[in-house]
């Protein structure tokens, strides 16, 4: 038998809670991504994070992507 909407919301509202307040506390430009990574995260369904390493190569990546896109 499924659960009735009171258990549902037991589960649902702390998980709901915790990610409106990291929105509120991070910001991020683009909502809706950062939300489908913290709820990967919070079921350990997310992406590790990236190395300081990565990062740099992916920025320098971004920008080589967008100089080769304007042409």
């Amino acid at each position: 038998m499924g659960k009735s909407k009171k258990e549902i919301g037991k589960i649902i509202s702390p998980v709901l809670e915790k990610l409106v307040n990291r929105l509120l506390v991070i910001k991020p430009e683009d909502p809706i991504p950062y939300m489908i990574q913290y709820l990967a995260d919070s079921i350990g369904e997310g992406a590790k994070p990236l190395s300081k390493k990565e990062s740099i190569e992916l920025a320098k990546l971004r920008k080589q992507y967008n100089s080769l896109k304007s042409k």
